[in-house]
């Protein structure tokens, strides 16, 4: 099992449902390299994707009911 950092799910999730909500959901995650902070990102969905869909690209609708589901139980405690 693969620790995540909540706060780059918490952006992977709001691209996610932007993008969905934005009537791009069928198409492939695209996460752009130009900030520091999207390499991680991009990592984490390259875990994510390794992890629970058998090394396949998602799509945004499918990485958007991933996260829905596995953050719906998720506290933070600060």
């Amino acid at each position: 099992m693969k620790d995540f950092s909540f706060l780059i799910l918490a952006k992977l999730f709001n691209l996610a449902r932007t993008e969905v909500y934005n009537r791009r959901g069928n198409e492939f995650v695209f996460i752009s390299k130009r900030r520091s902070e999207n390499d991680e990102m991009s990592e984490s969905y390259i875990a994510i994707c390794e992890l629970y869909h058998h090394g396949k690209p998602m799509t945004y609708q499918k990485l958007f009911d991933f996260l829905k589901k596995k953050n719906k139980n998720s506290r933070v405690v600060l």
